[in-house]
């Protein structure tokens, strides 16, 4: 007690707080189990739909905080290429496989003319 600097209370609260099971221990399984049936992708929140759907009743913070403390976290999507700034004749020629150009998600990451005529003669489509 000396050593450490403090009260005795704290001491022994502590001793016996370490003696108790862990009152989580089941849920925390239940979570690890859905966690890797659905390969990492579930983050706190499906997680936490399941295990209502199973009937455990959990707040969604106590859900987030195991979930944190078992270090798991959801898999993040990567950036997604928005197409809506092309001219729809390239879209129709990009989903049709009729364009000339190879176009592949390297051109589309490049500086695109906003305007569509630019697009057009971009990609020689009239």
């Amino acid at each position: 007690l000396a050593l450490g600097k403090m009260s005795r209370s704290t001491y022994y609260y502590q001793l016996k707080r370490l003696a108790k099971p862990d009152k989580y221990s089941e849920v925390k399984e239940q979570i690890k189990k859905i966690f890797e049936h659905n390969k990492g992708r579930y983050g706190y929140r499906r997680v936490h739909v399941i295990l209502r759907q199973q009937g455990m009743t959990l707040n969604h913070k106590t859900t987030q905080r195991l979930m944190a403390s078992m270090k798991l976290q959801g898999k993040q999507s990567r950036n997604k290429y928005r197409m809506t700034l092309l001219s729809p004749e390239i879209i129709h020629a990009i989903i049709a496989g009729t364009l000339e150009k190879d176009i592949g998600i390297e051109q589309l990451k490049q500086a695109m003319p906003l305007m569509w005529d630019d697009q057009k003669k971009m990609f020689d489509i009239e």
